[in-house]
């Protein structure tokens, strides 16, 4: 069994980032090479602890998704993932990559780390003093890089969309004028869905 949810793309959930108090979000999951499976949709947050929703599924030429749409009437911390049940009572969990919130996830025999979800109530005063404030981001890792700052991050700790370069002459950029396509960061190449449509064309395999 394989399985393919990235809170990062549009067609997994929508919509992407914080949820404000009253929307909602469709969170979706897709799974290639089983049959007879169900899937539930565990949330989990301090104010009301766990719930287990069942998710509804379509299948697909290519993959079956399992989808739901939720919605929150309190300002919250939500923790989501996916709990898969076979025919014969086995069980398998689809979370977040172990130190990640976001992002591609992984299927395991066992309860790992969960996806988030901000849920925000937005104030209807907003304070005087941050109408006219400036907001300063700092990145500590932008500062004092050496020249080999590239060879000392290590491959497991790179995204893969950034991945290392070697030192040399730059790519030739595209003739001015022309457009070019380009890929959401939150979606492989090759995955089964566009950014565009929530349907199924081939697999990330």
């Amino acid at each position: 069994m394989r399985a393919l949810h990235n809170s990062r793309s549009l067609s997994f959930r929508d919509p992407y980032g914080a949820i404000q108090v009253g929307g909602a979000v469709r969170l979706a999951v897709d799974v290639w090479d089983v049959d007879n499976i169900t899937c539930e949709l565990r949330l989990w947050s301090d104010e009301i602890g766990e719930e287990l929703l069942p998710m509804e599924a379509q299948s697909t030429e290519e993959c079956l998704e399992f989808s739901r749409t939720v919605s929150f009437d309190e300002a919250r911390i939500v923790w989501y993932t996916f709990k898969f049940t076979a025919a014969d009572g086995s069980v398998l969990w689809y979370g977040a990559r172990e130190g990640h919130t976001g992002g591609e996830g992984e299927l395991r025999s066992y309860q790992g780390p969960s996806f988030q979800m901000t849920v925000y109530k937005p104030r209807a005063i907003k304070p005087d003093w941050y109408r006219g404030g400036i907001v300063y981001q700092i990145f500590p890792d932008r500062f004092a890089r050496g020249a080999e700052w590239r060879e000392r991050v290590t491959p497991e700790h790179r995204p893969w969309w950034r991945q290392y370069r070697p030192p040399g002459p730059a790519a030739p950029s595209h003739r001015p004028g022309s457009s070019r396509r380009r890929q959401s960061p939150g979606l492989r190449s090759g995955s089964c869905r566009s950014s565009s449509r929530p349907q199924c064309s081939r697999s990330p395999w």
